[in-house]
């Protein structure tokens, strides 16, 4: 798939995947019953979560994260496209001019020329944090999202923020996590975090393009088999 093809793909996903949220989810935020997704799509569309330049990787990397689990789980996306938009946004990470030589911490500063690697690695950042989160099964990415929602309604919220809350429900220290990836220039762990989302990487070194394609069936641990119908 060419990667102007991809790219529409990416925009075709995400704008589909949150119109179709809306219409699904038409209650009112102020019941009592609100899925992760709901307590995402609204919010950032109403500006109620606002970011800052710190947090602008987290923001996105959301957006795109559950309307990419979202169209999986729900079965609204074919497992070749939804490989596809993962692949994207690895090759936009790693393929911006600024990867390794620019935090994301900082890259919110300079967001209309960091797109690359504010998506791309706003997308994988998220996904691995939701790794971090999941690993002893008792927490995950939708309670952090649920507890920023009910904490920072209308305020701004920091990376500090969003770290303090994470690690407190993990019951683990992530500074390092944040530090590393978030606050410093390290690449993430791309081939331990494919491994444990059940994919596998076909790596192009000249372009930084990749494919990805399923690990065997006996992975029925990992995210993209959770997610998959």
């Amino acid at each position: 798939m060419a990667e102007e093809e991809v790219a529409e793909e990416v925009v075709e996903l995400i704008f589909s995947t949150f119109s179709r949220m809306f219409q699904l989810f038409s209650t009112d935020l102020a019941g009592e019953v609100c899925t992760p997704i709901q307590l995402v799509a609204f919010p950032l569309r109403e500006g109620q979560l606002a970011s800052g330049h710190d947090t602008y990787w987290f923001r996105t990397g959301l957006e795109r994260y559950y309307a990419w689990r979202e169209s999986i789980s729900r079965g609204w996306v074919e497992e070749e496209k939804a490989l596809a938009v993962f692949a994207d946004h690895i090759t936009r990470y790693l393929g911006d001019a600024h990867a390794g030589k620019l935090s994301l911490h900082r890259a919110g500063l300079f967001k209309q020329d960091r797109r690359d690697l504010l998506e791309g690695g706003g997308f994988l950042t998220v996904l691995a944090l939701d790794l971090e989160l999941r690993r002893d099964g008792q927490t995950s990415l939708d309670e952090l999202v649920e507890n920023l929602f009910h904490e920072y309604e209308g305020a701004h919220y920091s990376a500090e923020d969003v770290r303090v809350l994470a690690q407190h429900l993990a019951g683990t220290d992530l500074r390092s996590f944040f530090s590393r990836y978030v606050e410093g220039t390290d690449f993430l762990p791309l081939e331990q975090m494919l491994a444990e989302t059940g994919l596998i990487a076909d790596w192009d070194l000249a372009s930084s393009a990749v494919q990805l394609r399923r690990l065997p069936q006996d992975a029925e641990h990992t995210l993209f088999h959770a997610l998959s119908p």
